[in-house]
């Protein structure tokens, strides 16, 4: 049961656990989750022998619930594995960025009715006879 709603049924495998046991419930109607583009990061260069694409996205989570959250938000920057093309951060709302992967992760606590707003950017440098597409 989750919040007075019969969820499912499983078994646990008692001899594995740790102190910590991570169960996914499914998506909560309560929590909203907005992901949209921004004009003003949206922009596509063309320098002497390369392009560069920059985009930028807004992420807005709202917590509907009548009590404090506690949030892991995760998103990605592209990843290149050709040394030709370069991708670069530019922003990423004081996230934690693992390089190698890509990913980003926030973690914070959202008061009942709270918003935050995060912001996310990155450009990608390639040369001018290629073409990519990253949206």
């Amino acid at each position: 049961f989750f919040e007075d709603t019969y969820i499912g049924k499983s078994y646990l495998n008692l001899r594995q656990t740790t102190d910590t046991l991570d169960l996914s419930l499914g998506r909560d109607k309560n929590i909203i989750v907005t992901r949209a583009k921004l004009t003003d990061f949206t922009a596509d260069k063309m320098l002497l022998n390369t392009r560069q694409k920059t985009r930028g996205w807004e992420i807005t989570i709202r917590n509907n619930k009548k009590q404090q959250i506690r949030l892991i938000l995760e998103d990605q920057f592209p990843v290149s594995m050709n040394k030709d093309i370069q991708v670069e951060p530019i922003e990423y709302s004081g996230g934690s960025y693992n390089k190698e992967t890509g990913k980003i992760n926030w973690i914070f606590i959202l008061n009942p009715s709270e918003e935050k707003k995060i912001r996310l950017a990155f450009s990608v440098k390639y040369p001018k006879d290629k073409e990519i597409i990253i949206d």
